[in-house]
């Protein structure tokens, strides 16, 4: 419960300050022009959201346990580095898991070969409509009301992981590139 109270409030800050990466829709672009950038963000968001430590073995793959690790309601990672999405909208053919997966992706520089999706459990609460209020699917609205939420989910299991990965290494967390889900130091 703790965790979607949190994720909540990211999405509220996110979707009134974050400029979108390389997205051009017009009626987003306008309004997010005069916002805050993306470090900006990130600053903010992992204020806002409880400190997770995970650790990373020399190749970049989380390795706290034997299990998956969930960095918040709609990802988690396990220790090959495959990435799991949590669709929380059900797929009727529209292809809502590619989409929704692909936003959380970008965000994360995921390695897309190591994407899967799963569809969320029955929880109401953490996985609701943002604008219905209740678990639910339909009006061509998936999309549209997850957008920010994926997004969200997205960058901040980046920053999480460049973070741990920033206090193993022993570097500062802007010395951290992602690219391709492979965490590198200074191109190596």
């Amino acid at each position: 419960m703790v965790q979607c109270q949190e994720m909540y409030a990211v999405v509220r800050l996110i979707s009134a300050s974050v400029t979108p990466s390389n997205w051009h829709l017009k009626s987003w672009r306008r309004k997010m022009e005069k916002n805050i950038s993306r470090r900006q963000f990130l600053k903010n968001s992992a204020a806002t959201s409880v400190s997770l430590i995970i650790g990373l073995n020399s190749k970049g793959i989380l390795a706290t346990n034997k299990t998956n690790t969930v960095i918040n309601p709609f990802v988690r990672m396990d220790q090959e580095g495959f990435v799991t999405v949590i669709a929380k909208h059900f797929e009727n053919g529209q292809g809502i898991s590619t989409g929704l997966a692909t936003l959380l992706a970008e965000e994360m520089d995921a390695d897309w070969e190591k994407v899967k999706v799963e569809f969320a459990p029955a929880n109401a609460e953490q996985y609701k409509h943002t604008f219905w209020g209740y678990q639910a699917t339909g009006n061509s609205e998936s999309i549209a009301n997850s957008f920010m939420q994926y997004r969200a989910a997205g960058a901040m299991a980046k920053d999480l992981m460049i973070r741990a990965a920033s206090k193993k290494w022993g570097v500062k967390t802007d010395e951290i590139d992602v690219q391709n889900g492979i965490m590198r130091v200074g191109g190596q």
